[in-house]
C-alpha cells in the first residue's frame, strides 16, 4: 500500500504493480558469446563460398558445458575439426589443446585446427593454427595433385618449374 494525499486527507490505496517476467531457466547471452557465435556462422559461410561445401555452425557449439566434451564448432567440413575463436588475444597452445582434447573425446578422425580472427580483420585474414605434421599431410596432397611428387616414392622426380629437383626434406 502507498499513501495518497488529496487535499488535507490521506487515503490508503493499493499500488498496482505488474509482475516482472520470469527469468527462471533463461540465461542471457553475453556480447562475447554473440560475437563468437556470429564468427562461427560467418566462417561457415566463407568456407562454403570458397570451397563449394555446405558447412554450418554446430548447434550449441560455443561455451559448452563443464565436464562435457564439445564437438567441432563447424559441421560439414570433411577432414577438419575446427575450433573457431574470435578474440583479440588468444593463447594458441591452449586453443589447440582444447581442439585436440575435444577431437579425442568425441572420437573424431578429423584434423584439429584453430581459426582465429580479431576485430577489424576480414574473415579471409583469419589465422589458422595446426600441427606441422598435419600441415605436411595437407602439403603432400597438394604436391601430389600438382605433380611435384608421385605416389610411388617420397622424393620428387618431376622437379620444379625450372626443371630442377626439389630440395629440402622428403615428404
Amino acid at each position: 500500500m502507498h499513501e495518497v494525499r488529496l487535499g488535507e486527507e490521506a487515503t490508503q490505496e493499493p499500488l498496482l504493480l505488474r509482475p516482472l517476467p520470469s527469468t527462471h531457466g533463461v540465461r542471457r547471452m553475453s556480447a562475447q558469446k554473440r560475437k563468437g557465435d556470429g564468427y562461427e556462422r560467418e566462417l561457415a559461410a566463407y568456407i562454403n563460398e570458397n570451397t563449394g561445401i555446405k558447412s554450418e555452425r554446430a548447434p550449441l557449439s560455443g561455451g559448452g558445458k563443464i565436464g562435457m566434451a564439445g564437438g567441432a564448432d563447424l559441421l560439414g567440413v570433411p577432414g577438419l575439426f575446427i575450433e573457431a575463436k574470435r578474440v583479440e588475444r588468444l593463447n594458441f597452445h591452449d586453443a589447440l589443446r582444447q581442439a585436440e582434447k575435444n577431437k579425442t573425446l568425441t572420437n573424431s578422425p578429423e584434423m584439429p585446427v584453430v581459426i582465429n580472427r580479431k576485430n577489424r580483420m576480414s574473415t579471409g585474414e583469419s589465422l589458422v593454427l595446426l600441427r606441422l605434421d598435419d600441415l605436411l599431410t595437407l602439403y603432400r596432397a597438394y604436391l601430389l595433385n600438382e605433380g611435384y611428387v608421385n605416389g610411388d616414392d617420397r622424393h620428387s622426380k618431376a622437379g620444379d618449374a625450372r626443371g630442377e629437383e626439389l630440395g629440402g626434406p622428403c615428404f
